[in-house]
C-alpha cells in the first residue's frame, strides 16, 4: 500500500491584510480594532487534511467501503453516489473518492474538512477503515450471505417479485434491477443502504433464516424470500 499525506489551511476567502491596509489612514486606534479583528478571524481559519491509498481491492469494493468507513466513524451520510461518498460529523465533513490505479487497484482519496482545529485524526481512522474487509458488516459466515428474492409494494399493496438482492461478504449489495450498495446488522436486524437512490431498508430475519421481513425509509413493504 502507498499512502500520502497533505495537511494545509483553507482560506476563508477574504483578503484580511488587505482590508486592515486600507483602513490603517483612519485613526492608530481603528488601525489596532482591525488587525485585531483579523488576526482573531484568522486564527478560526478552517483546516483540511488530505490522504490517499492504493488499495488491492474492486471498484464496487472501494465505493462500498467509503459508507461504511464513514458510518463506522460516526459520520451520517449525505451523499452516497457515483464514485464518492460525503459524510458529516459535527464541524467536519468527509468526502471519500474512488478512482481507478495501476495493477487492477484503487485509490481512495480521503478529504476532511473541519471548521475546527482540522481533520488529520478523523482522515487517519478513515483510513484505517478503508482498509478493512467488510467495514460496518458482519460479514464471515453471516446466514443472510447469498441470493434472495426481492419483492417490495407500496403501503396497502400486495407484494410482487422484483428480481434478486444478493449479499456479499464484504458488505457489499447488490439487486438485479441494477442497482447496489451496502449491508451492516445489528442483532437481528439487516440495514441496507442503496448507493444510488435515498432509499435503505430495514428488514429483519425470521428465526428459520428463510426470509427478511421490514420496509424502507419510504414506509414501502419489504420482503425478502432464500433462493434455493
Amino acid at each position: 500500500m502507498k499512502l500520502r499525506k497533505y495537511h494545509r489551511p483553507i482560506s476563508d476567502g477574504h483578503d484580511r491584510p488587505a482590508s486592515c491596509a486600507k483602513r490603517c489612514f483612519l485613526s492608530v486606534s481603528g488601525v489596532l480594532l482591525v488587525c485585531a479583528a483579523a488576526t482573531s478571524s484568522l486564527a478560526q481559519t478552517p483546516g483540511w487534511s488530505r490522504g490517499q491509498q492504493l488499495l488491492p481491492i474492486t471498484y464496487d469494493q472501494c465505493v462500498s467501503r467509503a459508507s461504511q468507513a464513514l458510518q463506522a466513524e460516526g459520520f451520517r451520510i449525505d451523499h452516497a453516489a457515483g464514485d464518492f461518498a460525503v459524510g458529516i460529523k459535527e464541524v467536519h465533513t468527509a468526502v471519500i473518492m474512488c478512482n481507478p490505479g495501476p495493477e487492477g487497484k484503487m485509490w481512495a482519496n480521503i478529504v476532511v474538512a473541519s471548521n475546527g482545529e482540522g481533520g488529520g485524526s478523523l482522515r487517519e481512522r478513515l483510513q484505517a477503515q478503508m482498509e478493512k474487509p467488510g467495514t460496518v458488516s458482519a460479514g464471515g459466515g453471516d446466514p443472510v450471505l447469498g441470493g434472495w428474492v426481492w419483492a417490495f409494494a407500496p403501503p396497502g399493496q400486495p407484494l410482487v417479485d422484483h428480481g434478486a438482492v444478493t449479499f456479499n461478504p464484504d458488505g457489499t449489495i447488490k439487486w438485479s434491477g441494477g442497482s447496489q450498495g451496502s449491508w451492516r446488522k445489528s442483532g437481528n436486524t439487516y440495514t441496507l443502504k442503496w448507493a444510488d437512490k435515498e432509499a435503505e431498508d430495514i428488514v429483519n430475519m425470521s428465526d428459520d433464516g428463510k426470509s427478511l421481513t421490514g420496509t424502507n425509509n419510504a414506509g414501502w413493504s419489504i420482503r425478502g424470500t432464500r433462493q434455493q
